[in-house]
């Protein structure tokens, strides 16, 4: 039953968020949100496989409903499907990303990667982003992360948003927090544009 009510809850917030962005899209006379399709299970199960890593329960509901989602704060974020347009594009982003931080990384020092990479196991300001998994970026090299090193019981996985390859902005507890989270954002912008 508690897997129905997650469905449930992800699909409810994910109206509204759509809801609230397509009415600011419509105030601001643009087009900047795009939800994708529906992924299937064996897209999920393929992206799975691809990455060595199991969804956590809110991710894989969201990819039921979206195979990611470009514009998903009115804004700059882009969350990762598993395959399309939704995983493409952010891909050849992370791919750029990920060797610039590994540039970054290694003007540092030869053994730079490694001990941040030890370093994250027992910091939470920091983390060596190419260990983890990405699920949504703003094209700006900024990433948010299912962090590998804080797994919950309940198959969820501790988020962060990561600047720089390592420095930890803020964290989440889990992936429907940040969607709650764009939800309250997205619905705050929607009403200062209503009080103007």
């Amino acid at each position: 039953m508690a897997g129905k009510s997650q469905k449930n809850r992800m699909n409810v917030l994910l109206k509204e968020l759509e809801t609230a962005l397509a009415e600011m899209d419509r105030r601001e006379g643009r087009s900047g949100s795009k939800p994708y399709r529906p992924s299937s299970e064996a897209e999920i199960a393929a992206g799975e496989k691809r990455l060595k890593f199991k969804f956590p329960p809110s991710y894989t509901e969201f990819l039921r409903l979206h195979n990611g989602w470009d514009g998903f704060n009115a804004g700059d974020i882009g969350v990762l499907g598993v395959s399309g347009p939704g995983y493409k594009n952010a891909l050849a982003q992370w791919k750029a990303d990920l060797t610039m931080f590994e540039k970054s990384f290694r003007r540092r020092g030869r053994n730079y990667a490694e001990e941040l990479s030890e370093k994250s196991k027992q910091d939470a300001d920091v983390i060596y982003v190419p260990e983890h998994i990405p699920f949504a970026t703003n094209y700006n090299g900024d990433w948010w992360v299912f962090d590998r090193n804080r797994q919950l019981l309940d198959g969820e996985y501790e988020i962060a948003r990561v600047a720089h390859g390592q420095d930890v902005e803020y964290r989440e507890p889990n992936f429907r927090a940040f969607v709650e989270d764009n939800v309250r954002r997205v619905q705050g912008k929607l009403r200062k544009l209503g009080d103007k």
